[in-house]
């Protein structure tokens, strides 16, 4: 699948084209069966890395974003690909909500100058969230190397499977300890 262009609101720094195709090829040389995967999105912006996921086949993906022009540009931009169908779309703080199901696959792009409190949250609550053999995708800025790794290593259910570099942004492919997938 090449570059799609997604609408975003001019007040967000959605996923970069390039940081999107570099993610989903590392993630379709890991997921077989799109078909099973129920996803979520956290910090959505436009709902690119979601709705990504649906169009390679995911069976529906819940987005969450407390921004309303987020939540706006994620509803267009699924009607325009032809997967509302498939989403499910929440106004909430992305740290703070409480989730009464658990993902194959979770996507959080928070923003760059994030709370540290807030980041232990969104790991506490994906502690929680990803199923046993699931997948977590996190960007950040590169700056905060330090003490992204430090919460991924407190956290005793994730491992960093991969880490990529794309300049100011680093990107984490994550999974539970027990799970044997090789990235």
């Amino acid at each position: 699948m090449g570059l799609i262009k997604f609408k975003a609101p001019t007040s967000i720094r959605p996923t970069t084209a390039k940081n999107r195709l570099a993610i989903f090829n590392v993630l379709r040389g890991e997921i077989t069966d799109w078909e099973t995967i129920n996803g979520l999105d956290l910090f959505a912006g436009s709902g690119a890395l979601g709705l990504t996921a649906l169009l390679e086949g995911a069976k529906q993906f819940t987005f969450i974003d407390n921004f309303s022009g987020s939540l706006e540009s994620i509803k267009e931009n699924a009607n325009k690909f032809k997967q509302i169908d498939k989403c499910k779309i929440i106004k909430a703080h992305a740290c703070k909500h409480q989730l009464d199901e658990q993902f194959d696959l979770i996507f959080a792009d928070p923003p760059y100058n994030i709370m540290l409190k807030d980041l232990i949250n969104l790991f506490n609550l994906i502690q929680k969230a990803l199923l046993p053999s699931g997948i977590f995708v996190f960007e950040m800025a590169s700056k905060r190397n330090s003490e992204i790794e430090s919460l991924i290593i407190q956290n005793s259910d994730l491992e960093v499977l991969q880490k990529k570099n794309y300049g100011d942004t680093n990107i984490y492919f994550c999974t539970n300890q027990e799970n044997t997938l090789t990235v």
